[in-house]
């Protein structure tokens, strides 16, 4: 804890990797190494303890891509995948992949980290999937039969497997693959490619290579049709709130019904009360009055719920967190993660934001906070929508808005204008290959900042940021002119600081003005890739 807060990173993170093996239970460990992982990868080769790692993954209060991300990092400066990543690109990922499974299991393929990674955080690095799609190849096109009878090369197809369910089987396949998968529909190894089915969750009903393979498959199988059932019947439990206004949120709902978003498996948390004291730095004690006795928490557009989950456990147990969205699929998600992350003061609702006023029991006046994130941009009218929300905020109350940048998204309308575009709507197969057409660019070209995003490396993810059905984009003197119209103060963004500002800007007071802040952006025009997030309240 001293080094952490002494900057010295990475001899913190050795020392709790190393706490987490002497005792696996130890959340603060595992959330403090996620504190850290957030700042970056750590520079140089850490000496990081692997089974501190693997505990780490177990956890679901802490962001496991990040600690997955972090892993994967130490394990391709180490040993046997530093050697492979390095051959794949001179000999040919598939020779590689061959010496790793053909003849024998090489004890690489064995690695609990490896493991743990594939099965509990999305693989967010291309160097590392292309090795990765090269061993499935090999599975289902060149590994003899009996080969499968190895235990421990059941347990890496399996942990494959269950990577493959994390990204959504974001991974291109060749036709070589596809047409092996039409001639052999029954056998197991499709699930490295393809969503089973509810009614394939018997091993029974499996054309297996091995009887070692065949039980391996079907006790994951079994576990993953019960969450997706759980999923399903949850999801027609939600209480709805309103039909669905017009054409725009019609065809939003349908994408997420197919495509919920995001596929989080984790997500950090503050210690108790911690927040409400980092919400401090942007507003007085007085203002922050209500958070001692029960409040009540809107989220306007749940999604799967990272946000809302994040936020009934941030804001603690004094906050009541009702959060409502348009796709059912996306709320049975919710629902099942709150349970798993134990969260008892969320309320989840099926409904439209554009129809928010006239809920049952009214939202008018209501709440002391209105938390808004990557919704109000897929909207037919954003500020229309955004307006409607203002009314839903008790006297006093805080708002939270994110809305994408016009500037910081220049180069995906740029992408979007190419021929090879597969337009919102597009089959898998096309987005896969599309996605695969991107990542195997040379260079800086437009766009190729928002390919170290991790939602590239997900099904949905990559749909939602290159392909959706409805997007609008605004700029900081639009949300300014709005704010003013709607008698609201801006409060600062989220995670930007206004020193960041002062450097350009010397005599800028906190929290800056926005005439300021768009002046700085086009000096800084990916500074807002993620989104604008601020703080806002009435004056």
């Amino acid at each position: 804890m001293l080094l952490q807060a002494d900057g010295q990173h990475t001899y913190a993170a050795e020392h709790l990797t190393t706490a987490l093996r002497l005792d696996p239970t130890m959340l603060r460990a595992a959330q403090r190494l996620g504190d850290i992982f957030s700042l970056g990868i750590l520079p140089g080769k850490p000496r990081l303890d692997e089974a501190g790692l693997v505990a780490a993954l177990k956890f679901d209060r802490l962001d496991r891509d990040l600690v997955a991300a972090t892993a994967l990092h130490h394990l391709a400066a180490n040993g046997h995948l530093a050697n492979a990543l390095q051959r794949g690109p001179v000999e040919g990922w598939d020779v590689v992949a061959r010496r790793l499974c053909l003849k024998r299991t090489h004890e690489f393929l064995e690695s609990p980290l490896l493991l743990a990674v594939l099965e509990a955080g999305v693989v967010a690095r291309f160097d590392i999937e292309r090795l990765l799609t090269a061993l499935r190849r090999a599975f289902l096109l060149e590994i003899p039969r009996e080969r499968f009878g190895d235990r421990r090369l059941a347990r890496f197809v399996v942990a494959l497997m269950r990577q493959s369910w994390l990204n959504e089987f974001a991974w291109f396949e060749t036709p070589e693959e596809t047409q092996r998968l039409a001639n052999d529909p029954r056998s197991a190894l499709r699930f490295l490619y393809r969503r089973p089915d509810p009614a394939e969750a018997n091993s029974d009903d499996l054309d297996d290579p091995s009887p070692v393979l065949a039980s391996a498959v079907g006790a994951a199988l079994k576990e993953h049709g019960a969450w997706a059932a759980d999923i399903h019947h949850r999801a027609a439990q939600i209480p709805s709130l309103s039909p669905l206004a017009d054409d725009t949120s019609r065809k939003v709902a349908e994408m997420y019904e197919q495509s919920p978003y995001p596929r989080w498996t984790g997500v950090p948390v503050y210690a108790e009360s911690k927040f409400i004291e980092h919400m401090r730095s942007h507003f007085r004690g007085t203002e922050l009055a209500f958070a001692e006795k029960p409040f009540e928490v809107l989220v306007a557009g749940c999604g799967t719920g990272r946000q809302a989950v994040s936020a009934a456990l941030d804001y603690g147990p004094k906050a009541t967190v009702t959060a409502f969205d348009i796709s059912r699929a996306s709320l049975g998600y919710a629902s099942v993660m709150a349970d798993r992350m134990r969260v008892g003061n969320l309320v989840l609702a099926h409904g439209d934001l554009n129809h928010v006023l006239e809920f049952t029991p009214s939202f008018r006046g209501r709440f002391q906070i209105v938390e808004c994130g990557g919704v109000l941009h897929h909207m037919a009218d954003p500020f229309g929508s955004w307006r409607k929300l203002i009314d839903c905020l008790a006297p006093g109350g805080i708002m939270l808005i994110a809305l994408y940048s016009r500037t910081a998204r220049r180069n995906l309308d740029t992408l979007k204008a190419e021929a090879i575009h597969p337009g919102a709507g597009a089959s898998d197969d096309r987005v896969r290959a599309y996605r695969r057409e991107l990542l195997e660019r040379q260079g800086q070209w437009p766009g190729s900042e928002f390919m170290r995003s991790r939602d590239t490396y997900s099904l949905s993810g990559f749909r939602d940021y290159f392909m959706h059905v409805s997007e609008r984009t605004t700029d900081l003197l639009e949300i300014k002119a709005f704010l003013a119209d709607n008698n609201l103060r801006f409060r600062g963004f989220l995670d930007l600081p206004v020193e960041a500002l002062q450097r350009t800007h010397p005599g800028a007071r906190s929290p800056g003005d926005l005439e300021q802040w768009h002046a700085w952006e086009q000096q800084h025009p990916n500074a807002f890739s993620a989104m604008y997030q601020f703080y806002c309240t009435r004056n």
